[in-house]
């Protein structure tokens, strides 16, 4: 059948979104550019506790819908192995009672609720992917679609979804990558949910990427295209998206490219997603380098203008300096655009005894990065009562009106914390003051 194409304002003004990626990524230019020179753009911070009922918040995941701006937090409760959610609505928790705090999943098994990914579809209402620890599955929760405790992938004797990834499409289709850890070179899939007929569960269809995947995080693009960043096997910072044909991974199906070999964990992905121009944000990712003990920024520039030490399509640059977590373990990362600029939230572990949450974004004459062009600022410094705590092991951010909100843990207490910039108060209007008239 042959296809007529339309042009209408929607679809030209589509091309001119595409025109403008396109010579965003090809330009010589560094990007991001660098704001002017100031002090931070961001803050004062509040910082609230949202849920301290039992140890909370070691895993969690936080996204807003757009439809209202209500934000969410997906986290688990380690001390009753359940997986719970918070929204900013009158409830039960949280300061004043503003929050609403509740189970989502207690019935699944008796320990749900860590590797937590959660996403809002484009209509309103979220989906929360997740790990089963008592039968080894990830599960994936809608209440919006009706769906509770959906099982994506079983593999007899295995263990699948320790990391899990999740993000919904313009159609509302939801798409996950995770680890399965199974025997031989198939550590790393993704699933897409079909409804029925599915090859890895009644309702999803599953493929293997490549032979491992750990700190996974996943996006799509305007036209759908899926982006999933990645901490490959030995250590290195990865990146697949799928191909028509003739890719190096997922039988011929997948493009998986290494960007840096140093060792890369708690990647967190963003891909540009936006409807009207200018839309010029290429995809990026801020990840942490284990060896070199850095928070790092990565971000595609195309046509071979890039420095990574794997792939010159892509510019690598060093942000901050933050130590070394215990035993190769992940450190709290998160990476939001306000505007076109990023902004990476992240866990700052060597500044003193304990560990803080911070957050670092370009600027001329800043005070970290490579060329001191990225300003690194403390949001919280973790004290408490005249001591020191350990914070932000695991964290997550969000932008709402362009403000900052960053969802944490309390490692000390077993706290879930929430540090935001709050709105700004509008000054209170001045009575007009009228003079008696005199007259002469």
């Amino acid at each position: 059948m042959k296809r007529t194409w339309i042009y209408t304002p929607f679809f030209i003004l589509i091309l001119l979104v595409v025109s403008g990626l396109a010579k965003a990524q090809e330009t010589d230019e560094p990007w991001p550019p660098a704001a002017a020179s100031q002090a931070s753009d961001y803050g004062p911070w509040e910082i609230v506790i949202l849920d301290d009922q039992n140890d909370v918040g070691s895993y969690l995941s936080m996204a807003v819908d757009q439809t209202n701006g209500i934000p969410t937090i997906a986290y688990y409760d380690a001390t009753a192995g359940d997986l719970k959610l918070v929204q900013q609505i009158p409830g039960n928790c949280g300061p004043n009672q503003e929050w609403n705090c509740t189970i989502l999943d207690s019935t699944s098994s008796a320990d749900v609720g860590q590797y937590i990914s959660l996403a809002y579809r484009g209509d309103g209402g979220y989906g929360v992917v997740y790990f089963d620890a008592a039968n080894g599955v990830n599960r994936f929760t809608s209440p919006v679609a009706g769906i509770h405790g959906e099982v994506i992938e079983y593999v007899p004797g295995a263990t699948v979804g320790l990391f899990n990834a999740l993000t919904y499409d313009l159609a509302n289709t939801p798409h996950v990558a995770y680890n399965r850890n199974v025997s031989g070179p198939e550590d790393f899939g993704y699933a897409n949910r079909i409804g029925a007929g599915g090859n890895c569960s009644l309702t999803w269809s599953c493929s293997v990427v490549q032979n491992y995947a750990g700190n996974i995080s996943i996006d799509t693009s305007l036209f759908g295209a899926i982006g999933i960043a990645y901490n490959g096997i030995g250590g290195f910072l990865g990146y697949a998206h799928p191909v028509n044909s003739g890719g190096n991974c997922g039988g011929g199906k997948w493009q998986c490219d290494s960007l840096d070999t140093a060792s890369a964990y708690g990647t967190s992905l963003y891909m540009t997603r936006c409807l009207f121009p200018p839309c010029s944000a290429p995809t990026q990712i801020a990840y942490y380098d284990y060896v070199g003990q850095q928070i790092k920024h990565a971000v595609y520039v195309g046509g071979g203008q890039g420095n990574c030490p794997n792939n010159t399509n892509w510019r690598c640059s060093v942000i901050d300096s933050v130590g070394q977590t215990a035993n190769y373990g992940s450190l709290g990362i998160s990476l939001v655009m306000v505007g076109s600029q990023p902004v990476i939230v992240y866990q700052d572990l060597n500044d003193q005894a304990n560990s803080m949450v911070k957050i670092a974004y370009p600027q001329a004459d800043g005070n970290c990065g490579s060329n001191n062009n990225y300003y690194c600022a403390v949001v919280d410094d973790g004290a408490r009562g005249g001591g020191f705590v350990s914070v932000g092991s695991a964290l997550d951010a969000v932008v709402i009106d362009g403000r900052i909100h960053i969802a944490y843990y309390d490692a000390n207490h077993g706290d879930l914390l929430l540090a935001y910039e709050p709105a700004p108060v509008s000054p209170p209007e001045q009575e007009q003051v009228y003079l008696p008239f005199i007259q002469k």
